[in-house]
């Protein structure tokens, strides 16, 4: 009996163990179990999908996701890098491919870009390595004049539904929103961008700002500006923007035609002027090196699936 017992308990600890290195192995190496990658054909309808629904937190069911992208910038989001931080052959921004992968329950953010690596590296056999470069970012700051937002007069308030392009508009030239009701609405009329935004915080001043100074990087797609915020600020504020410029990808660096006045048609404030006189905050262009991925190989025609 005590030998029966001792076979079976080091049976039961053997699957044990078993099972946690399977459990391991899938946390250190997870794969998709169903994926289909293939060039595009030009008479295929596009895919409604994007890699973002891909690298959603976790669902509590299993999704399919399709979506049709360049090579390039499903490496950037696999890799979590903006899509100028991949380096390499020319067609990878060039030549498009439909992706159909189910994601199982539970996948995380995380363990999905993981997912995606392995997905790639398999299909299209890529070798790369990580680099280091230096890019452009900007540090938003309380200027030494001291900050001019006012905190939120209703923080707590329920965001605007979608407003259409056809805006009210007040006496300054600012679109208006709803009465109680919080959000950003942004109107540009004769080169003068303004925005209006009420209990929001300074990270989406950031997300509205980081189209402004962003490069494009091909057709319908572009690297939105970096901008690390050093304000300190937590909390929820009311106020107006209005600098020149235009709502494009890069519209905040255009150089204003005059900052002497903002009547409309007269130019106005360049984006970094406006931050500080008019929000007490400083934008600061600086460098930071940042990690880069260098791709030494990479088949243009993905394995079968």
């Amino acid at each position: 009996m005590l030998l029966r017992a001792f076979v079976a308990t080091l049976g039961m600890l053997g699957l044990s163990l078993c099972l946690e290195l399977d459990l391991h192995s899938q946390t250190l190496d997870p794969e998709f179990e169903v994926a289909s990658i293939r060039p595009v054909n030009p008479r295929d309808p596009i895919p409604a999908g994007h890699v973002e629904d891909l690298l959603q937190t976790s669902a509590s069911s299993e999704r399919i996701i399709e979506f049709r992208d360049i090579l390039r910038a499903v490496l950037a989001r696999a890799y979590g890098v903006n899509i100028d931080q991949v380096s390499g052959p020319e067609w990878l921004a060039e030549l498009r491919y439909d992706f159909r992968v189910k994601v199982p329950s539970g996948t995380t953010s995380e363990v999905g870009k993981i997912m995606l690596q392995n997905l790639l590296k398999e299909r299209f056999k890529i070798v790369l390595h990580h680099d280091s470069k230096s890019f452009p970012v900007y540090e938003l700051s309380v200027a030494k004049t001291g900050l001019k937002m006012k905190s939120a007069a209703a923080p707590d308030a329920p965001p605007a539904p979608f407003l259409g392009p056809d805006l009210a508009v007040n006496r300054d030239g600012f679109p208006v929103l709803p009465p109680g009701e919080s959000g950003v609405v942004s109107k540009a009329t004769n080169g003068i961008n303004r925005q209006t935004f009420r209990g929001m915080p300074v990270s989406t001043l950031i997300r509205m700002l980081q189209p402004q100074l962003g490069t494009m990087e091909g057709v319908g797609r572009y690297t939105p500006g970096r901008i690390i915020d050093k304000t300190g600020l937590t909390g929820k504020y009311d106020f107006n923007l209005e600098f020149s410029g235009n709502t494009f990808v890069g519209g905040g660096l255009l150089p204003p035609s005059s900052i002497d006045t903002l009547d409309v048609g007269s130019g106005g404030p360049d984006i970094f002027q406006a931050l500080r006189t008019q929000l007490g905050l400083d934008l600061v262009k600086t460098a930071s090196s940042l990690d880069i991925l260098v791709i030494d190989h990479a088949d243009k025609t993905p394995t079968e699936n």
